[in-house]
């Protein structure tokens, strides 16, 4: 019995072993022709790209298509009637605006529901849109005097000589709101070092860092200082037409 028994599990096992042997010639063989017609074909990256970008939705990817998103939540805008909800559209309708690189309209947007909104909503959420408007100004600064204007010390801190922003508008406008934000007592405390950390960039970008920063908030320039001196990696790729 035992003996038959053992006759009938090792004709399976050699049955078995067929087929797999058998299975992996056949993946084998399908993998050579798949292997084949891909060393002959030519990637085209471009094509694949645009097939990318052609099926992206509009809240794929929340750094791009800030047109088409703003689009969409002035829809929802257009019907929501409810006063919390209508503020929190219009907030994330001036953020596109500033992630799509267009500080000017979400200012015009943000001190529109600053008026609109001032007894509806609480000292702290006013403040918080009030800390909106200062961060749109503060871009703005970034983008007239680093994007449009590349400085190879622009981004180095504390900020070099050289790195001090010639048109003001931004940073006159940042610094003077973080301030006042910093001085009032609505602001949420978690917001605090943020404030305080933009207020005294911005006097950077003025020039007027250290002592142009209420010592109340100022940051010292040792924070800044290293215990090695490592040197500087200046960005030269505009200078050798590597970079736009």
């Amino acid at each position: 019995m035992l003996t038959d028994l053992s006759k009938r599990l090792a004709h399976r096992r050699t049955r078995v072993g067929l087929l797999a042997v058998g299975l992996l010639l056949l993946i084998a063989a399908l993998a050579g022709v798949w292997w084949a017609s891909q060393r002959n074909a030519t990637p085209d990256m471009v094509r694949r790209l645009a097939q990318v970008a052609a099926a992206q939705g509009t809240w794929d990817n929340p750094w791009d298509l800030q047109p088409r998103k703003i689009a969409s939540l002035q829809q929802d805008l257009a019907r929501e009637r409810d006063v919390l909800q209508r503020l929190l559209l219009q907030r994330e309708i001036a953020e596109q605006y500033l992630n799509g690189g267009s500080p000017e309209p979400a200012i015009g947007m943000l001190e529109s529901m600053l008026a609109e909104y001032a007894s509806k909503i609480s000292p702290q959420d006013l403040a918080t849109l009030k800390g909106d408007v200062a961060f749109a100004y503060f871009r703005i600064g970034e983008q007239q005097n680093c994007a449009a204007n590349p400085n190879a010390d622009v981004c180095i801190l504390p900020l070099d000589p050289g790195a001090v922003h010639k048109q003001k508008l931004g940073a006159t406008e940042a610094a003077r709101r973080y301030e006042a934000l910093l001085a009032d007592p609505a602001v949420d405390a978690q917001s605090v070092p943020l404030y305080r950390w933009l207020l005294n960039i911005a006097h950077m970008q003025l020039g007027q860092y250290p002592a142009g920063v209420p010592s109340r908030w100022r940051i010292e320039p040792e924070r800044f200082k290293s215990e090695h001196d490592v040197g500087l990696f200046k960005d030269v790729g505009a200078q050798r037409g590597v970079a736009e």
